[in-house]
């Protein structure tokens, strides 16, 4: 029996409209496991100049007095523009912790023993889980990426 179980595995793809938004990953486990890993992937970590400045521009309006001139010039200050995609988790649906970081290739993992930054320590149960991702800029066009959930088995004696 392998030791590590795949509950999940998705591809990724990730517009403007998702900006602002969860993309939430509901999953269920029948059983104890030892330890839970998630692995996160995306790209590009920049939106293109092209891509940018538009949004840059429309934005620094609601920011700069109508008296003043928003101009690309002053939009270029703010290059590049980062996409900022992080992940959260939840148990039984209580919140449980959250990765907010600028990492792109990101391995989670939380057991009762150990967890990564952002969580705490939690055996891992039987129930309803479920994975956030929180897209708080989705500045490119298109943002590809993927994320598999997995389950390592306790071990048998």
């Amino acid at each position: 029996m392998e030791l590590v179980e795949i509950m999940d595995e998705k591809q990724l793809l990730i517009e403007r409209s998702h900006n602002q938004t969860n993309l939430l990953f509901p999953f269920h486990l029948k059983e104890m496991y030892r330890r839970l890993i998630i692995q996160f992937h995306y790209g590009p970590a920049y939106a293109t100049e092209e891509e940018a400045l538009p949004l840059i521009l429309t934005n620094l309006k609601h920011y700069i007095p109508d008296d003043r001139e928003v101009n690309q010039e002053k939009a270029r200050k703010f290059l590049p523009l980062e996409n900022l995609i992080t992940l959260s988790l939840s148990y039984n649906n209580q919140y449980l912790g959250a990765r907010h970081t600028k990492e792109r290739d990101l391995e989670v993992f939380i057991s009762a023993e150990k967890a990564s930054l952002g969580f705490p320590l939690q055996a891992i149960q039987a129930g309803e889980w479920e994975l956030q991702l929180n897209v708080h800029c989705a500045a490119s066009e298109k943002i590809y990426g993927s994320v598999s959930i997995l389950a390592e088995r306790m071990e048998e004696l």
